[in-house]
């Protein structure tokens, strides 16, 4: 029996065109369905930019591959011009909706009473949030950076209960640790998590905490992929650019195969 679950997904934030993301999907389910049975305890998901995703939907829709969006609006529909309703991402066979990424905290200006209009309306609609925390800055005290992360997801889940919680995927990113040329230690990444979990049970419960799904990003890389998704309240790696080449995606799923079977 399998020793542990792992959840690996990518990001493309503002790249590849619709064609680009048609044929990534198409090698994806490719190898997907090579892979199947020692895919068994992986679960993998990408999520394309908006004007991919009716695309990759024809293709991955029903497969063992899930998709969806790197931010959505907070209402299903109106006068909000520009934006990407939540109810039409779920129609379009959506699972996740990545929201309160650093980018769009700092360029954006979204705060967290926005994210948190934004994960009430994910949910509503049946998508699972891909909920990104963290730090700005590297303190010299890591509790102080563990309680600024504690206080922001707080914020960003106002309104919550105990049954949401099981929908949404924590995306523990430190934001210096972002487009660096490492991703944080592992001491760090495991302190950090654990301290998440802690706060989630005393908030929500020990049965809520223990199912509480965390992933880590922040400069995965190849070096150090393995041994975070090895860690003991970490279930997963959110993987940015560098997974725009398929051999690297591929050579981090191999790892979360590895692991998962716990080999």
């Amino acid at each position: 029996m399998s020793a542990k679950k792992i959840l690996i997904g990518t990001s493309w934030k503002m790249n590849k065109t619709v064609p680009e993301s048609i044929e990534y999907a198409k090698e994806l389910l490719e190898y997907v369905e090579r892979k199947k049975e020692e895919l068994s305890d992986v679960t993998i998901f990408i999520l394309p930019t908006f004007l991919a995703i009716a695309k990759v939907s024809e293709i991955l829709r029903g497969t063992d591959i899930y998709y969806g969006a790197q931010d959505c609006c907070w209402v299903d529909e109106g006068a909000f011009t520009g934006e990407v309703s939540p109810m039409h991402l779920k129609d379009l066979g959506s699972k996740f909706a990545e929201l309160g990424h650093a980018e769009r905290r700092e360029m954006f200006a979204e705060d967290d009473k926005m994210i948190n209009k934004k994960v009430l309306g994910a949910l509503k609609n049946g998508l699972s949030p891909i909920l990104c925390i963290g730090e700005e800055e590297r303190f010299k005290d890591d509790i102080k950076a563990y309680d600024y992360v504690a206080n922001q997801l707080d914020a960003d889940i106002q309104g919550i209960e105990p049954k949401d919680m099981e929908n949404i995927v924590i995306a523990y990113e430190p934001v210096w640790a972002i487009g660096s040329d490492a991703s944080a230690p592992l001491d760090f990444i495991q302190g950090g998590m654990e301290y998440i979990r802690d706060h989630i049970s005393k908030r929500f419960g020990k049965e809520t905490a223990k199912k509480q799904l965390m992933i880590y990003g922040g400069s995965v890389t190849p070096d150090t992929a393995e041994d975070i998704m090895n860690l003991k309240d970490n279930d997963g790696i959110f993987i940015g650019r560098a997974a725009l080449k398929l051999d690297y995606f591929f050579d981090m799923i191999e790892m979360a195969i590895r692991v998962s079977k716990n080999l």
